[in-house]
């Protein structure tokens, strides 16, 4: 079901309705090993321990982990050390909330789209000098993004009740749809120049890729299953979750298998995936 309000549900990341997406979500870690293409997970570890909104992880570098969460009201800009196994704040923007944080490339400094309280959504720029943020592009509303360069992005953009998918760049301050109604999940692919999406129809899911540099497009792989989000593992393999479930999918024979499987009480569904860049980590959102 698509609704004018869907960005929101969007932003938060769930199919709920704005004054669900508030509910309990949790960010957890765990140790994964990879020995001849078998894997193994330590037990989970909670590291946002926080009532409300822990959602939306990426890394920073090697040692420190983006993600929104929730205090005294609003969505601020989190990160964690593992080094130090301690969390610290970016952002506290009273008159707003910062949603899906990502480092810009080659910068000291974060993305992240903010919701003011007025209902006006922009993407801007938070530095880790913790200077005044500073706008970075205005010219839509943008639910998710990933950088491909410092200046050049991709964008899910609001369009009437559906998401499309824009090519950005900053430094031109242009803006230009490459491909209609998909859904939020953009991932760079590793040991490439481009970039995955997702288009789903009812209970299908077809993933693409599609180039930045020349704007083409091909057909990864197509799915008999509803894919929200997935995370490239490697160059021909990527995983989704599918309720407390991550699979595994090979691109090159199409098969799939059970990658890893919670066994946390209190997590339902799990909403987001993510590797450390050294693969010794996975990190996951679970509702």
């Amino acid at each position: 079901m698509k609704v004018p309000f869907l960005l929101f549900v969007w932003l938060m990341g769930s199919y709920s309705g704005l004054l669900f997406a508030q509910a309990d979500t949790e960010i957890y870690v765990l140790s994964l090993q990879v020995t001849d293409e078998q894997f193994s997970f330590g037990t989970p570890q909670n590291i946002s321990n926080n009532l409300g909104y822990d959602n939306q992880p990426s890394f920073f570098d090697a040692t420190t982990l983006l993600f929104s969460s929730t205090r005294n009201g609003q969505t601020d800009i989190a990160l964690y050390s593992f080094k130090d196994e301690t969390k610290s704040w970016l952002s506290s923007t009273f008159v707003g909330s910062e949603y899906s944080p990502l480092r810009i490339p080659e910068d000291q400094a974060i993305s992240a789209i903010r919701l003011d309280t007025t209902g006006l959504q922009r993407l801007y720029r938070y530095p880790l000098s913790l200077e005044k943020p500073e706008l970075v592009f205005e010219k839509a509303k943008i639910g998710y993004h990933v950088w491909v360069n410092s200046t050049q992005l991709l964008a899910t953009v609001l369009v009437e009740d559906r998401m499309d998918l824009s090519l950005a760049n900053t430094e031109e301050d242009t803006l230009v749809t490459v491909f209609q109604d998909v859904e939020r999940s953009l991932n760079l692919i590793p040991n490439s120049s481009k970039v995955s999406f997702v288009q789903s129809k009812g209970e299908k899911s077809t993933v693409y890729a599609i180039d930045p540099s020349n704007g083409q497009i091909e057909k990864k792989i197509a799915l008999d299953v509803p894919i929200l989000d997935m995370y490239w593992l490697e160059e021909n393999a990527f995983l989704y979750s599918a309720g407390s479930n991550i699979h595994l999918v090979d691109v090159a024979t199409g098969e799939t298998k059970l990658f890893y499987q919670s066994k946390q009480d209190r997590v339902k569904r799990i909403t987001r995936i993510l590797v450390s860049p050294d693969k010794t980590k996975l990190i996951f959102v679970g509702e």
